[in-house]
């Protein structure tokens, strides 16, 4: 049996596909949204990317190196995406992907209630 018979055709896998990474990225923005953490949403693809500048941090890379080492979350710097400095210099944006399972993506965001947001 072939994986277009076993979930029935490929539009519907396809349409499956869609509603899981919908979900996923549901997670992520209802996580952000309750922590007031201005986001960009996908129309496609699965990257979230979220605005950290209002945190007091000034470069992307050292943000993405905090995260990692104080609460086990992993980003890429969106800097590292685009070459004008004036921005890498004044913004702190990340992109996570929400191609995960749905319970680590709902662990990454209790890792994130927990920063102490003023001391970071």
């Amino acid at each position: 049996m072939g994986m277009v018979e076993a979930v029935g055709s490929e539009e519907s896998y396809y349409i499956q596909l869609r509603k899981d990474y919908r979900k996923r990225l549901d997670i992520l923005k209802k996580g952000f949204d309750e922590m007031e953490i201005p986001y960009l949403a996908p129309e496609g693809g699965y990257f979230l990317l979220v605005d950290f500048s209002g945190f007091g941090w000034k470069d992307d890379f050292d943000f993405t190196k905090y995260i990692t080492e104080h609460i086990g979350v992993s980003a890429r710097p969106l800097s590292g995406f685009y070459s004008n400095e004036t921005l890498t210099k004044q913004s702190v944006w990340l992109r996570f992907a929400f191609c995960k399972e749905e319970e680590v993506l709902k662990e990454a965001i209790e890792r994130f209630k927990k920063i102490k947001w003023q001391q970071c």
